[in-house]
């Protein structure tokens, strides 16, 4: 088994900029040491301090000059880690089967097409995906949405509110531990990252997997910093935003803004870093590789043309001249406030960082033997678009907020397409497994791993707005409207509301 480093042209160059770095200090160290040999007077003493302050003041130049900040462990990662906290890291295998699932929160599939009509290269990047243009989530927050994505249809809200005995909680975490599970089982190499909402908690627990050795499980979250990218705290603006974390970007309007939000850049630096996260393993072992990213949830005015997080951001000039983008035949997203700029600025970013991780996994000679899928908990009800919009006699409802990034490459695959198959994201497992798990079971519940549920009734989606797990973590979630949808999202005939309230939906 040999590191990735040996093969894969963008690890190589970060080491090699790295021990260029160790040589210069080497050097300076040498010619330190050999001027002080030299000292042999009060004369020359002062002579000796001043070279000191000059190799200091060398030795911090080079630090600050690193070529990329993000490719740099935070201070606090160079030191020893605790073996309960390591670095996330997962080794792709050159010969046999590798499954990746990210789960991307907040990726909101409306905005793909115009995402990739604005820069064509990513097509390129992405061959051998499919984009389903045709899903729903069965809510419009992670806790509505997630447990089905990773547990399947046993996990839609319905399902889980049917089994009243047992808390959300414990539902939720064997929701995250049902694929790892099954592919732990048939003797896959499992890693897991950041299983989103484990046990409740904000910084997930990764102890819901303890119970299989082997199984490696990290929280990837705040382990990629870079030094020279530290937002700044502006005095009088500071504010705390849901999580309790200070947010540090001002916007001033859809324009201009100034810093950046630090949960934004954490999950920047994960998404950077992935080449540094999935290593090569030159054997025929099969691996399974789950994680989750925020980067899309955590909405940022970028520097324009190229999506760049900056201190100070000014995109008038760009924004005007190519409104455009925002076009495809009669739909045209309605993009207007620095919150709508933002969501479609970070899903961009998201697709470029996947996109350069793709390209890494192609000059590694691992991507056509390894299956991709990039799918969200739930989308954004922004009302982007009025085709998406619907009036009912109880409110309006933007289906966007229900419609979730679903993309899959699988084996071999080499060319782009788009499906207007009718999908849902719990339809994830299903997908993971399919031809290299014979009936995949359920260990929780012995029940086959299948999409059968799809097409049997309408589907019933939860249109609940109480996301916080610290409110809505009884044994069912609290009473809220329910919808059905079936066959088609964009045919609004299709979209019913059959309960204004209640645990469980009237079903007909």
């Amino acid at each position: 088994m040999y590191f990735n480093l040996l093969v894969c042209p963008i690890l190589s160059i970060n080491l090699i900029l790295a021990t260029w770095q160790k040589a210069l200090v080497a050097a300076l160290l040498l010619l330190f040491a050999c001027f002080f040999l030299m000292a042999m007077s009060k004369k020359r003493a002062y002579s000796l301090i001043l070279l000191f302050l000059v190799v200091a003041m060398s030795l911090q130049s080079v630090s600050a000059a690193a070529p990329d900040v993000h490719l740099n462990y935070s201070k606090s990662q160079k030191k020893p880690l605790a073996s309960d906290n390591p670095l996330p890291h997962h080794l792709l295998s050159k010969d046999g089967k590798n499954v990746v699932i990210i789960m991307l929160d907040r990726a909101q599939a409306v905005l793909l097409p115009y995402l990739f009509k604005e820069k064509p290269e990513l097509q390129k990047q992405f061959a051998g995906f499919t984009y389903y243009s045709n899903v729903i989530s069965y809510g419009t927050s992670t806790n509505f949405g997630a447990p089905a994505l990773f547990g399947g249809y046993e996990y839609t809200p319905i399902e889980l509110n049917r089994r009243k005995d047992e808390p959300l909680v414990n539902k939720h975490n064997e929701a995250l531990k049902v694929m790892p599970a099954i592919f732990y089982g048939s003797k896959f190499d499992v890693t897991v990252c950041d299983p989103v909402y484990a046990n409740y908690r904000w910084d997930p627990d990764l102890s819901i997997y303890n119970s299989y050795p082997g199984m490696k499980t990290y929280n990837a979250y705040e382990k990629f910093t870079g030094a020279n990218v530290k937002p700044k705290i502006i005095k009088g603006q500071r504010r705390l935003n849901g999580s309790g974390q200070a947010d540090l970007c001002t916007r001033y309007d859809k324009y201009y803004a100034n810093n950046f939000n630090a949960k934004f850049m954490h999950n920047y630096n994960v998404l950077f870093n992935l080449p540094r996260i999935t290593g090569v393993s030159y054997d025929n072992r099969y691996t399974f590789l789950m994680m989750t990213n925020d980067l899309p949830h955590q909405p940022e005015l970028l520097q324009m043309p190229d999506y760049l997080p900056a201190l100070s951001i000014d995109n008038r000039n760009f924004e005007q001249n190519n409104d455009e983008r925002f076009t495809i035949g009669d739909n045209k997203l309605r993009i207007s406030n620095e919150d709508h700029y933002g969501h479609y600025h970070v899903n961009m970013l998201t697709m470029i960082l996947i996109g350069r991780w793709l390209d890494y996994l192609r000059s590694c000679d691992v991507y056509d033997n390894t299956r991709i899928i990039l799918v969200a908990d739930h989308g954004r009800d922004m009302f982007l678009l009025e085709s998406l919009e619907l009036r009912t006699r109880i409110e309006r409802i933007d289906v966007g907020g229900f419609y979730p990034l679903l993309m899959v490459k699988d084996f071999g695959s080499s060319e782009y397409s788009v499906s207007d198959e009718f999908m849902t994201n719990a339809d994830v497992p299903t997908l993971a497994t399919a031809g290299l798990i014979s009936k995949p079971i359920n260990p929780f519940t012995g029940k086959i791993i299948n999409s059968d549920e799809k097409t049997a009734h309408p589907q019933y989606v939860i249109a609940s707005k109480e996301w916080d797990t610290s409110i809505n973590n009884g044994h069912t979630f609290l009473p809220s409207v329910w919808l059905t949808v079936q066959d088609n999202i964009w045919d609004k005939d299709n979209w019913k509301v059959v309960s204004e309230g209640g645990v469980l939906p009237k079903e007909g």
